[in-house]
């Protein structure tokens, strides 16, 4: 996660492609989550929602599991219906 932005005013979501279920990350560390037993090869989206300064933030960006994989999201200021149309879009 860029700077600004923490497990205080964000949580990070994964989702699994073709499926209809979404799951929460946990934190591990500043801006570090992680999942586990999801199996090596499997197509995700990562979606990051913020609030900070009064204002939400959404980040999307698809990835594929893999052994210590680094996904890099910037987040947008966008609208909660903005966030309910990305979520429904969600693959």
């Amino acid at each position: 996660m860029p700077e600004g932005y923490s497990r205080t005013n964000t949580a990070v979501f994964l989702s699994l492609n073709g499926e209809n279920s979404i799951a929460n990350l946990q934190d591990v560390a500043t801006s570090t989550f992680r999942f586990l037993n999801i199996p090596v090869g499997t197509q995700v989206h990562l979606v990051t929602l913020s609030f900070k300064d009064d204002k939400y933030f959404l980040g999307v960006a698809p990835a594929t599991v893999a052994q210590n994989t680094t996904v890099n999201i910037t987040p947008l200021q966008t609208t909660e219906s903005q966030i309910a149309i990305a979520f429904d879009d969600l693959p």
